[in-house]
């Protein structure tokens, strides 16, 4: 689950939040600190800053970077925000282009995400933008996409390792109505 207070984790602790989290944790639900780079427009260091603030405020051990970019000359960013976070006690970071990336991006998250877009995506394009890599590297988000099949997320299974999809138009606001049912298809997903 990713967990976004404000743009990151907000300007200070909240006690209500830290509730929040530690019930979430305590059932056993990985959770993800959100925190966006602006496509490298926000210095490193403030980044980092919100990193430090979730594993420090809220004992969170996941990172989802959002707004990565996707083409060559920004590695060296990315890869000290990454190592970053390793070094301060985050154990998952999930970089999220969103989008096809170049290989040299390969490696520098633990997961990276392909794919987050309308409509859910087919599975040859996802085979072709995780390019045989293990499917514990990869994940994608779709929104405004009804409710996949079985045999769909078996397939995809293949090659992401995460997946949310949606049927909302804004991934972000709600879950999806259909939750229930996705939650039910994904547990069953053969891998």
């Amino acid at each position: 689950m990713v967990i976004n207070p404000y743009d990151g984790p907000g300007k200070e602790y909240n006690s209500t939040f830290a509730s929040w989290v530690s019930t979430l944790q305590s059932d056993g639900i990985p959770l993800l600190g959100y925190v966006t780079t602006a496509y490298t427009a926000l210095p490193l260091s403030q980044v980092e800053a919100q990193v430090s603030d979730y594993v420090s405020w809220y004992g969170i051990h996941g990172i989802f970077i959002d707004d990565v970019e996707n083409v060559h000359g920004y590695e060296a960013y990315f890869t000290s925000l990454s190592e970053y976070a390793h070094s301060n006690g985050v154990t998952y970071v999930l970089g999220n282009p969103g989008t096809n990336v170049t290989t040299s991006y390969i490696g520098i998250f633990d997961n990276i995400g392909t794919y987050e877009n309308s409509g859910a995506p087919s599975v040859s394009l996802i085979q072709a933008y995780t390019r045989g890599g293990p499917a514990s590297g990869y994940s994608f988000i779709a929104y405004n996409a009804p409710l996949q099949s079985q045999a769909y997320y078996d397939a995809m299974a293949q090659y992401v390792s995460w997946v949310y999809i949606t049927n909302n138009p804004n991934a972000w606001t709600t879950l999806p109505s259909y939750f229930a049912q996705e939650m039910t298809e994904l547990a069953a997903t053969a891998t």
